[in-house]
Formats: C-alpha cells, sequence, structure tokens
C-alpha cells in the first residue's frame, strides 16, 4: 500500500484540490491497482508555518509518497504522476517525494 500527502501553501493548494485529487487518485489506481475510495491526503498551509521558500514561488507543492512496492511500480506511478500533472497543468511547481 501507499499514502499520498500533498502540502502546499492555502491560498494555492485549496483551489486545485480536487483537480489534483483526481490526477492523483487516477494515477494510483492505474499504477498501484489502489482501492476506489482510497484518496490522497491534503495539508493545506499558512505562510507562516514554512520558514524556507522554495521554488521562489507561492504555487510551490509538495507531493509525499510513502510507499512499499517494487521499483518499476513506483517508477511507474511517478512517470504517470508527473504526466498527468503536466498534461491538465494541474500545479505551477512540484515537487515529488518518494519513499518507503
Amino acid at each position: 500500500m501507499a499514502q499520498i500527502k500533498i502540502y502546499g501553501f492555502r491560498e494555492n493548494l485549496i483551489p486545485i484540490r480536487e483537480r489534483l485529487s483526481d490526477v492523483a487518485h487516477e494515477c494510483v489506481t492505474e499504477a498501484l491497482q489502489f482501492p476506489a475510495e482510497k484518496r490522497a491526503l491534503f495539508f493545506p498551509m499558512v505562510k507562516e508555518d514554512i520558514f524556507a521558500r522554495q521554488a521562489g514561488t507561492d504555487a510551490y507543492t509538495i507531493i509525499e509518497i510513502a510507499m512499499i512496492a517494487g521499483r518499476e511500480a513506483k517508477k511507474k506511478f511517478i512517470r504517470l504522476l508527473f504526466d498527468r500533472i503536466n498534461e491538465r497543468k494541474a500545479i505551477e511547481k512540484i515537487r515529488i517525494v518518494c519513499g518507503v
């Protein structure tokens, strides 16, 4: 199984939350055969919560993936996620962190 957490500034994350949730869900169900009811967790933050600005923009979003899966499954999922996010222009700036 895996868990997906998505962090970003509240004013930027809330407006894209539903679209981003749909994109992430499509990717995990396709690449990892997740159950339909399993969705990403969102963590909207206020600017005071983050001391170091990343990538020089407030539209920066971090997707954290904790998963136990084979290397090929991880690669497939991350590639699919990047491609779908770019296709739908769901996020302006993104960082994906994948761990076990």
